[in-house]
């Protein structure tokens, strides 16, 4: 059985800090959850739904994403 507090980041020998320099920036955000929810964009009840238990509506167009405080 793994050990939750020996877990490490794929990226952990990288300094993402010495490596903030520039136009273009990288940030680790490690060990997100994700999920991949699907409902009908004319169902109202779906909506609402989803609102009070994400604390945001979900977003209606393919491949985007809204944010609600810490939340994506």
């Amino acid at each position: 059985m793994s050990d939750l507090f020996q877990q490490q980041s794929p990226l952990v020998q990288i300094n993402l800090d010495k490596a903030a320099e520039g136009p273009a920036q990288i940030r680790e955000l490690p060990f997100t959850g994700f999920i991949n929810l699907r409902g009908r964009p004319d169902n109202t009840a779906f909506l609402a739904a989803v609102l009070k238990a994400l604390g945001t509506e979900p977003p209606l167009e393919a491949n985007t994403v809204k944010q609600a405080g810490d939340n994506r």
